[in-house]
């Protein structure tokens, strides 16, 4: 996988869209899953690109799903970046606004985490000191946002009982109703591709969509 190009962008959404339906057979068949990605959020001359016509225009997209990305752990400014600044930053609040009046018209709103810049997956795959470090301030900003879920896009190296110890922890910390989405898409060995085989299997065991 690639760095987020809009030339791949709807690509990206329709196979999440075919993952989403795919895992959800027991919903009733007129269920459906349209998952928009929004990254940088920002157009030329940093002039904010609304999410509001999602829900406003007269011929609305019937998106259930948007995925706001691409959120890094990182080792400075509070532990996060959302692509180049906190997700506290200024910058954000009219999206902050904005995703929760799509919240409140039914629209679920999650956060993708990782992709092609490495770090944020080696950083929570510490000893448990080390994760509660890099955990807190994901954990502050779902609560702080109502974030409803996670796509955990892993473009590293990721143990999987570092993978079983994240998905479990945001479990207790957010109910079974917080939704996570999870993809391993590099690994450097066949040991590490067994175990992203055998991470897969445990997300879908451990986790909801």
């Amino acid at each position: 996988m690639v760095a987020f190009k809009p030339a791949s962008w709807l690509v990206k959404s329709f196979a999440l869209v075919a993952l989403f339906v795919y895992t959800s057979s027991a919903a009733p068949p007129d269920d459906h899953r349209v998952v928009l990605y929004y990254q940088t959020g920002l157009a030329s001359g940093d002039s904010h690109v609304s999410l509001l016509p999602l829900i406003q225009a007269e011929d609305t997209i019937s998106v259930t799903h948007v995925l706001i990305a691409a959120l890094h752990v990182i080792d400075d400014d509070g532990g996060l970046h959302l692509n180049d600044d906190p997700p506290n930053s200024e910058v954000f609040d009219e999206m902050w606004n904005e995703a929760a009046q799509l919240q409140a018209a039914g629209v679920k709103v999650m956060v993708m985490i990782g992709g092609a810049a490495a770090g944020s997956f080696e950083r929570l795959d510490g000893d448990d000191a080390s994760f509660e470090k890099y955990y807190a301030p994901i954990h502050d900003l779902v609560g702080s946002h109502n974030i409803q879920g996670l796509d955990l896009d892993v473009e590293e190296n990721f143990s999987l009982s570092g993978v079983i110890r994240l998905i479990d922890r945001l479990k207790t910390d957010f109910g079974e109703d917080f939704s996570m989405h999870f993809r391993i898409a590099k690994f450097t060995s066949s040991r590490h591709g067994t175990e992203g085989h055998r991470a897969s299997l445990v997300f879908v065991v451990r986790s909801t969509f």
